[in-house]
C-alpha cells in the first residue's frame, strides 16, 4: 500500500475542507453544524446531564440512555457531516483518485480514509467513546465491548453519510432528480412534525416503531455497551451486517454516479417551445425570452425551488388549526399568495446576470438595445412565477375549506399579482446593484448577495408574519370588508415594477463594467 501518498491526499483533503470553511457557504454550513451538535448537547444537559445518567443506571435504565444519546449522535453527526463535506466527496471519486499513482485498493483506501479522518468524525468518535467510558466507569457496561461497539458504530455512520452525500451529488446531476431530493427533503421535514402527535396515544405504532428501531446501528451498540452477554452476537451480526449493506449501496450508487452521461447532438433551432412562449411578448423578444427561459428551466436550483413553493406555502398557512373558523385560512393565504410566485423563481430573478460570468460581455456585441436583455430576464421571471400564482388561485378554488366568493378570489389574485410585480421590481435593483457570480450546476447552496437575502429572507418572513398579525389585529371580515384596497395596491405594484424597468434599463447600460468585474470575480 502506498502510505505516504495516501496520507498526502488526507493533508489534502484537509487543506480542502479549510479552504471551503473559509468561504460564505462554507461558514453558513459550519454553523449549521456546530448549531445542531450545541443544541443536542444543550438538550441533555438540561435533561439532567450526569446527575439524570447516574440515576438512569442506578434504576436500570442504562440502555434507553444510551440508546437516546447514541441515536442523537447518530443523527447530529450525519447532517454535519454531510452539510460540511458536501461537493469534497467529488474531489476524491475513484475517478478523480486514478490521477496518482495508487492501485484499485490503494484507491479505496484513500478515498475512505480521506473520508473518516475528517475533524466531524474525529468529534463523533470522542462522544462516542465518552459515552462508552461513562457507562463502563457508572458499572453499566464493558469498556472493550463498548470500544468495539463504537468503532463500528462510528463507520456504520460514516458509510451512511457517504451513501447520503453521493445519492444527493448523483441525483442533483441526473434528469428527474431534483423532483426526488424535493421529495426526501419535504419527507425529512414535514413527516416527522405530522406523524409524531398523531402517534403520541398510539401505543400500537409506537411498540412497532421501538421493535423497529432495535435493528438501527445506534441501538445495537447501545445494547451492547451495557449488556456484556445477552445478546452479544446478534448484535455484532447487526452492525456487521449494517456495514456490509452500507458498503454494496456505496459501491453500487458510486457505479451508477460514475457511468457517462453523454447526450446526442442536437440541431440548434430558433423555434422551440421556449421560443413560442416568448413571442407571447411579441416578436422581437421571442429569441430573448426562450434564452433565459431555457436557463429557468435547466436549472437545479429553480426546479427545486419551484416545485417545493406551493407544498412549503400551503402547509405554512394551514399547519396551525384555528378554532375560529376556516376564514382564518384566507388571511394567511393572503400572505402565501403575495410571495408565492417569487419564491419559486428568486434564486435566479434576484441575481440574473449571475450565471454569465464573461459571457455577459456579449449582450453589448448583440444589434439589440441592451436593455432588451433586461426586460427579456425580468419578463421571463414574471412569466415562470404568474403560472405559481395561477396555480395557487385554482388549487384554492378547489380545495379551500371555505365557500367560494368573488371578493375573496378577487383579494387572492390581486395579492399573487401585486406581490409578484414588487419582488420582481426589487430583483431588478440587487441584480444590478449586488451581483454575484453563481455556479449554475448547483442544487443547494446559498450563493446570493447580502440583498439579495435580505429581500428573499425578509419578504418571505414579513409577508408569512404579517398577515398572521393582521388575522389577529383585524380578523377576516374586517379584511373583507376592504377586498377593494388590493386592487389599487396591486396597481401601484404594477406602476413600480414598470417604472424600475425602465430606470433599470439605464442603470444596465451605465454600470455594465462594474456588473463584468462582479461577475468574473474581480471585485
Amino acid at each position: 500500500m502506498n502510505a505516504p501518498l495516501i496520507f498526502r491526499l488526507v493533508g489534502l483533503r484537509y487543506k480542502l475542507l479549510w479552504a471551503q470553511t473559509r468561504t460564505r457557504n462554507g461558514r453558513i454550513a459550519l454553523f449549521l453544524a456546530g448549531y445542531l451538535f450545541a443544541l443536542f448537547i444543550l438538550l441533555l444537559m438540561t435533561a439532567g446531564g450526569y446527575g439524570a445518567a447516574m440515576i438512569a443506571v442506578r434504576s436500570g435504565q442504562s440502555e434507553k440512555v444510551a440508546q437516546a444519546v447514541l441515536g442523537g449522535l447518530f443523527l447530529n453527526a450525519l447532517i454535519a457531516s454531510v452539510v460540511t463535506g458536501f461537493g469534497i466527496n467529488t474531489a476524491f471519486t475513484d475517478a478523480a483518485l486514478r490521477r496518482y499513482a495508487l492501485s484499485a485498493r490503494d484507491r479505496l483506501a484513500a478515498r475512505h480514509l480521506t473520508g473518516i479522518l475528517e475533524p466531524v468524525w474525529i468529534f463523533v468518535l470522542g462522544l462516542y467513546l465518552g459515552l462508552s467510558t461513562g457507562m463502563y466507569v457508572f458499572g453499566a457496561g464493558s469498556f472493550g465491548l463498548g470500544a468495539a461497539a463504537v468503532l463500528l458504530l462510528l463507520i456504520a455512520n460514516y458509510l451512511l453519510a457517504r451513501v447520503l452525500a453521493t445519492l444527493i451529488e448523483w441525483l442533483s446531476h441526473v434528469k428527474g432528480g431534483t423532483a426526488i431530493l424535493f421529495l426526501m427533503l419535504m419527507g425529512a421535514c414535514l413527516l416527522p412534525g405530522y406523524l409524531i402527535p398523531r402517534l403520541a396515544n398510539a401505543h400500537g405504532a409506537k411498540e412497532g416503531m421501538l421493535a423497529v428501531l432495535g435493528y438501527t446501528p445506534p441501538f445495537a451498540a447501545a445494547a451492547l455497551m451495557v449488556n456484556a452477554g445477552a445478546g452479544m452476537l446478534r448484535h455484532f451480526g447487526l452492525l456487521a451486517g449494517w456495514i456490509a449493506a452500507l458498503l454494496i449501496l456505496l459501491a453500487a450508487i458510486e457505479k451508477q454516479a460514475a457511468r457517462p452521461r453523454s447526450a446526442a447532438a442536437e440541431v440548434a433551432t430558433w423555434d422551440d417551445r421556449y421560443e413560442r412562449i416568448g413571442s407571447i411578448f411579441g416578436p422581437t423578444m421571442a429569441a430573448l425570452i426562450g434564452r433565459s427561459l431555457r436557463y429557468y428551466v435547466r436549472s437545479n436550483k429553480v426546479r427545486f425551488n419551484y416545485i417545493g413553493a406551493l407544498p412549503a406555502l400551503a402547509f405554512l398557512t394551514f399547519n396551525n388549526p384555528t378554532a375560529a373558523g376556516p376564514l382564518h385560512y384566507f388571511v394567511r393565504a393572503l400572505g402565501a399568495f403575495t410571495v408565492v410566485g417569487f419564491l419559486g423563481t428568486a434564486v435566479m430573478s434576484t441575481n440574473q446576470f449571475g450565471f454569465d460570468a464573461s459571457g455577459f460581455r456579449r449582450y453589448f456585441l448583440l444589434p439589440i438595445a441592451p436593455g432588451a436583455i433586461l426586460r427579456a430576464s425580468s419578463y421571463t421571471a414574471m412569466f415562470v412565477g404568474g403560472t405559481l400564482v395561477a396555480a395557487a388561485l385554482l388549487l384554492w378554488l378547489l380545495f379551500a375549506p371555505v365557500p367560494l366568493d368573488a371578493q375573496m378570489a378577487t383579494m387572492l389574485l390581486a395579492a399573487g399579482v401585486g406581490g409578484l410585480c414588487l419582488f420582481n421590481a426589487l430583483s431588478i435593483w440587487t441584480s444590478l446593484l449586488a451581483p454575484r457570480p453563481t455556479n449554475f450546476e448547483t442544487t443547494f447552496g446559498n450563493q446570493l448577495s447580502l440583498s439579495a437575502n435580505v429581500l428573499l429572507i425578509g419578504g418571505l418572513l414579513a409577508c408569512i408574519f404579517g398577515v398572521m398579525a393582521l388575522d389577529k389585529i383585524a380578523g377576516p371580515a374586517a379584511v373583507l370588508s376592504y377586498w377593494w384596497t388590493s386592487i389599487p395596491a396591486a396597481a401601484l405594484a404594477v406602476v413600480f415594477y414598470l417604472y424600475s424597468l425602465r430606470r433599470g434599463a439605464e442603470v444596465f447600460v451605465s454600470r455594465r463594467e462594474r456588473l463584468l468585474n462582479a461577475l468574473e470575480g474581480r471585485n
